[in-house]
């Protein structure tokens, strides 16, 4: 499938989602699909109310990936994202005449590379961890736990979503993982709760550096 088609499937398939009306509060204007994500998983409307509920606020600026990952603040409750749900749509309905589709649709996904679902818990987590250590070692073991709990959601919320719907997502960047294969979802939320510790523990040893062959056994 070609790019131009691909993109127009996620677009299509994602404006098909019935957008409830009740979640119009936590929506962002003219974030693209944000009120379909909200009114499909609860877990991407729980982390919004905990970042209103912690005074945390979003700019609508334009904002590229690199500017986002170098310049945002992490610690800081204000994050920038581009306003960029009308040229999605008006792409749709016009890319043929375009001159090159696929260099626009870079060009729109440059500044729409970031999940805020992901940067809004980092945010939220800070509220929940102890303070930040001072030495330089536990520093940056606080900071890969903390960011291994934040990647541990967002496989979370493509649990959530689902395999049918979660691709699309991601193909959005709204999430950065799609719902995965595995079963332990179904199994209940004491199975699921260690299915997700397990991805938790092997992310923290990922960054720490442990060598790939002793993950499992540590992780075990």
């Amino acid at each position: 499938m070609s790019k131009v088609k691909e993109f127009l499937k996620d677009v299509n398939v994602l404006l098909a989602i019935k957008a409830q009306p009740k979640y119009k509060a936590l929506i962002l204007d003219e974030h693209p699909f944000d009120h379909q994500l909200l009114s499909v998983s609860s877990l991407y409307r729980q982390s919004r109310k905990y970042y209103f509920a912690l005074g945390g606020k979003f700019e609508k600026k334009i904002c590229s990936t690199m500017r986002s990952l170098s310049a945002q603040d992490l610690f800081k409750d204000e994050i920038d994202y581009t306003p960029a749900l009308s040229e999605f749509l008006w792409f749709k309905d016009h890319h043929q005449e375009v001159s090159d589709p696929e260099a626009e649709i870079d060009s729109l996904m440059r500044f729409n590379d970031i999940s805020l679902y992901h940067e809004q818990n980092h945010r939220v987590l800070w509220r929940l961890l102890p303070p930040a250590p001072k030495d330089k070692d536990d520093l940056r073991r606080y900071l890969n736990f903390a960011e291994s709990l934040v990647v541990t959601l967002d496989i979370a919320l493509g649990d959530e979503v689902g395999n049918k719907l979660s691709p699309y997502f991601e193909g959005m960047n709204l999430i950065y993982r799609p719902g995965g294969n595995s079963k332990y979802r179904s199994k209940g939320k004491a199975e699921y709760r260690k299915y997700l510790l397990a991805i938790l523990t092997t992310t923290y040893y990922a960054l720490e550096l442990v060598h790939n062959d002793d993950i499992l056994n540590a992780v075990n």
